[in-house]
């Protein structure tokens, strides 16, 4: 694979996956040729950026496809290996093409933000959401050379800043990462990540109004810290979804084990107002857990899903030894009772609270 290849190679993929449920319902299972060539559309790299990677995407409703992330530059003030990398949006035309109308850069359908935080060499838009009149709502963080800090951001339909919206169209939030968006019926801004302490990070929700002004309705001046069985003990959120009644379901990982990479699966359950669900997890509003048959102490969750009966569906990863990953996918019962059913590895687990949840509920 050539090096132009290559750099092209990360949007390349999300795209080809993004359009694989089309691609899937032909009986023979065949490209889509009339999908970039041969059913692989490539974004071309230029001059000096090195890599174009991913984080999210979406299906504009006019077929073009929308991708956030972060574009990787080299800098020749900086040593080997150590790009500036700053956040970008990749938009395409529904047959694979790039959408030369959207952005301005020496790549076509490319968009890469300005300084977002400054000091910091890696900015992302880890996730993005998009709002009825066009807009986009999208978090990230600012890390590496400088404190790091989260950031959301409003950007109008060609991926310019909205100016209106929080400071210039940049709501800084120092000491927290920010991995996943949404927005309620009330066009409040739902943000999930972690708050980075001296010693430890604690999983946080966001809530913001739609100027991007933190909600002070909404747990402490619109942030609401998640305590599992030990608040002092590392978690992380990964992603959020809403409820119809702007009730707020997150998951991550947390610390179950102590301090260390160790952790067990982990989701929360609120309400509208920002109190935790008492319907879920004995009462907590939250649940951390693992597979008791499953030796592995390197649980996460990673994306969330809601059935229509109110179960959740959470895809992650959990340890198979030797520093190791498999997929892990589960899903919790819409009683919300501690039962569940769930596959890793292809092979039926028992879902139970974690020795460390069940303790703090005692």
């Amino acid at each position: 694979m050539s090096r132009k290849r290559w750099r092209s190679f990360a949007v390349a993929w999300t795209v080809a996956s993004l359009m694989f449920c089309a691609v899937a319902a032909a009986a023979d299972g065949d490209a889509d040729t009339s999908f970039g060539e041969g059913g692989l559309a490539l974004v071309a790299s230029a001059d000096d950026t090195v890599a174009i990677i991913p984080a999210d995407a979406m299906t504009l409703p006019d077929g073009k496809l929308l991708f956030s992330g972060a574009r990787h530059r080299l800098l020749p003030e900086n040593p080997p290996f150590e790009p500036e990398i700053r956040a970008m949006l990749v938009r395409m035309n529904a047959d694979g093409s790039a959408d030369a109308s959207f952005g301005d850069s020496s790549i076509p359908g490319l968009v890469v933000l300005p300084d977002l935080v400054p000091g910091t060499r890696i900015q992302t838009l880890e996730s993005m959401t998009r709002l009825d009149d066009g807009t986009i709502v999208a978090v990230g963080a600012g890390v590496a050379d400088s404190p790091s800090q989260g950031f959301v951001v409003k950007l109008d339909a060609e991926g310019a800043l909205d100016t209106s919206f929080g400071n210039q169209g940049v709501v800084l939030l120092p000491d927290y990462s920010l991995h996943a968006v949404a927005i309620d019926s009330q066009g409040r801004i739902v943000a999930c990540g972690e708050h980075l302490l001296d010693f430890h990070n604690t999983s946080a929700l966001l809530r913001f109004d739609a100027g991007g002004t933190p909600d002070a309705s909404f747990g402490d001046n619109g942030v609401v810290s998640i305590p599992w069985s030990d608040a002092e003990q590392a978690a992380y959120l990964s992603d959020v979804v809403l409820t119809a009644d702007d009730g707020i379901v997150a998951g991550g990982r947390f610390a179950a084990y102590g301090p260390g990479v160790d952790s067990d699966f982990a989701i929360v359950r609120l309400a509208a107002d920002g109190s935790f669900d008492a319907s879920f997890g004995g009462g907590t509003g939250w649940r951390v857990f693992h597979d008791d048959a499953d030796t592995s102490t390197a649980n996460g969750i990673d994306r969330l899903a809601l059935l229509a009966d109110g179960g959740i569906v959470f895809a992650g990863y959990h340890g198979v030894g030797d520093g190791f990953r498999g997929f892990a996918l589960g899903r919790r019962v819409s009683s919300m009772s501690t039962r569940c059913r769930a596959r890793a590895r292809s092979t039926p687990a028992r879902w139970r609270s974690s020795r460390t949840a069940n303790r703090s509920s005692r």
